[in-house]
């Protein structure tokens, strides 16, 4: 059977791909995305069935039952195309079966998983044969049977009756299959209401695929761990509600599920992928802090699926800086990266009226600097040759919203800290990144050693690199954002701590000393263009701010 019906033609107006690029979007736009990626997944499975089909071995694996199954019921049903089809990690699995469909099954058991998901969420009876390769099945957005043992598993569902019959046992399920029994693990999914509307994710800890985020995801989680995420979500969902409903409208059209992430050693993280369109993994936090996290990630997961529907940009060689990195980033990477850290902007933006003493002060100061962070990638992104006529339309709208933002009043001491703040982990970035041509190395210490000007450089070149790590926050830059932000600075090298105390004479001889004595260490030039009692940023650019390179 084909895939019912023309696949659907989808348009976005000017005006809603306007509202893209402006780090939000209309309801109508968000709309568009969503049911595109629900279509482009039908896409992916029906390529997974066609390839499958050619495979005498597969023929054997019921793969026919099972799609004629999910076609018929997601014909009938709409509602539960969407459903079914907006899983998060169906994408995940079909990229990578897609990749190995001649290796032995290819993890086909998930499409037969799906259609039985499907069948269940749709009240239809049906019975089917699922080839398994470990001791459990999972149907998505359903739940887990365990203990069955590896190979065929018949699904039975009749009159709500569901049940796994197994190799080594068989397992019943009772209606409505949404809670823990013997041998079975139900999906949770939570509803929170808030004045933004009525939120249904799924707190995914069963999907084999849901780990594709770079990060560890727990195993399943215990009830009080459970009650726990689910509460930080209500009260997180009603601070978006009141503070950010632009963010709030798009995590209602965009998240489906949460996954959550492993605590880190301090603070929290979060993650997001290309080919999970709903689906936002985040570790512990507080209902300011999810808020956070999710309006960060939803950022990427509306870009994702925007550069699934419209081409910005035609990839090329350049590696480019992005401030919140210690590796070049290519042009993709740091679109995704300042759509996403404008939402950051934006949550402190609001945050700093929300909060006093300080809270406020730290609210300040971040809405400052990411402002700063973003707005110097973005102009970074524009003034690349990578980008499409339509990727410079979106990159004008979203410089237009920072642009705004830039105009509110900040304390002159504060913002001149970032400038200072910036500047240095920007030297450390080029200390680390830029490599000039050794000629011109060569030319540069010739006219030092002769007393001579310093002659024209070329532009340095900046090889990829596998450091995939944050921006390199030390040094001056540690300690002018202690300073900011109130908080307990690390121990301060001698020439930072005099920069910081004002005797910049001092400071100058302590770099060059520093410079000297340990070559190797690119934290020894982060304060050299400092070399005045003016702000950092406002001084005269030099030969290390222009071509800097490291060679320890």
């Amino acid at each position: 059977m084909d895939a019912p019906g023309d696949l659907p033609t989808f348009r976005l107006s000017g005006a809603d791909f306007i509202s893209l690029g402006s780090g939000y979007g209309t309801d109508a736009a968000l709309g568009v995305l969503s049911s595109f990626e629900a279509s482009k997944r039908l896409i992916l499975l029906k390529g997974i069935y066609e390839a499958a089909s050619s495979h005498e071995e597969w023929k054997a694996a019921h793969l026919a039952d099972a799609w004629d199954l999910l076609l018929d019921v997601i014909d009938r049903r709409r509602d539960i195309r969407e459903e079914v089809l907006n899983h998060p990690f169906v994408e995940v699995w079909a990229t990578r079966s897609l990749g190995r469909m001649e290796d032995s099954r290819a993890g086909l058991d998930y499409l037969s998983s799906l259609a039985a998901a499907a069948a269940i969420r749709a009240g239809t009876d049906f019975e089917l044969v699922i080839t398994s390769s470990t001791s459990d099945l999972f149907l998505p957005t359903v739940g887990l049977a365990y203990g069955l043992g590896p190979g065929k598993v018949t699904v039975r569902f009749r009159g709500g009756d569901l049940t796994f019959a197994g190799a080594d046992t068989t397992v019943t399920v009772p209606a409505p299959y949404t809670e823990d029994t013997p041998g079975w693990c139900a999906s949770r999914r939570v509803t929170v209401e808030s004045p933004a509307g009525r939120l249904t994710v799924t707190l995914e800890d069963l999907d084999p695929y849901r780990n594709c985020f770079g990060l560890p995801v727990t195993p399943r989680l215990d009830q009080a761990a459970t009650s726990e995420l689910a509460s930080t979500l209500e009260a997180s969902w009603r601070l978006m509600a009141a503070d950010y409903p632009e963010h709030a409208a798009a995590v209602l059209r965009c998240v489906r599920s949460l996954v959550p992430l492993v605590r880190p050693a301090t603070g929290s993280t979060s993650g997001s992928a290309q080919t999970a369109f709903g689906a936002v993994a985040v570790s512990p936090a507080d209902p300011a802090g999810l808020a956070l996290l999710l309006i960060h990630e939803t950022q990427h997961v509306k870009l994702g699926a925007v550069l699934d529907f419209a081409r910005l940009f035609v990839p090329g060689d350049g590696l480019y800086h992005a401030p919140w990195r210690a590796d070049p980033r290519p042009v993709r990477a740091l679109l995704q990266g300042v759509y996403a850290h404008a939402g950051v902007a934006d949550f402190w933006r609001v945050r700093r009226s929300r909060t006093d003493g300080n809270q406020a002060r730290m609210a300040d100061f971040e809405f400052a600097y990411w402002l700063a962070q973003s707005r110097m990638a973005a102009r970074e992104l524009a003034g690349s040759d990578e980008l499409t006529p339509v990727g410079e339309r979106f990159i004008r709208s979203l410089i237009g919203t920072l642009d705004g933002w830039a105009a509110t009043p900040l304390d002159a001491t504060l913002a001149t800290g970032v400038e200072d703040l910036m500047t240095a982990v920007a030297v450390r970035w080029r200390l680390d990144n830029h490599r000039p041509e050794p000629d011109a190395v060569a030319s540069l210490v010739a006219a030092w050693q002769d007393g001579h000007r310093c002659p024209p450089l070329g532009a340095a070149s900046v090889p990829p690199s596998a450091d995939g790590r944050p921006a390199n926050v030390d040094g001056l830059a540690a300690q002018v954002r202690a300073r900011l932000t109130a908080t307990t600075p690390p121990p301060a090298d001698p020439g930072d701590q005099a920069y910081l105390e004002g005797r910049l004479g001092d400071a100058i001889t302590a770099y060059r000393a520093a410079a000297t004595d340990v070559p190797e260490d690119p934290r020894a030039g982060s304060g050299w263009p400092s070399p005045s009692g003016a702000p950092v940023t406002r001084t005269r650019r030099g030969p290390l701010w222009n071509a800097p390179t490291w060679s320890g």
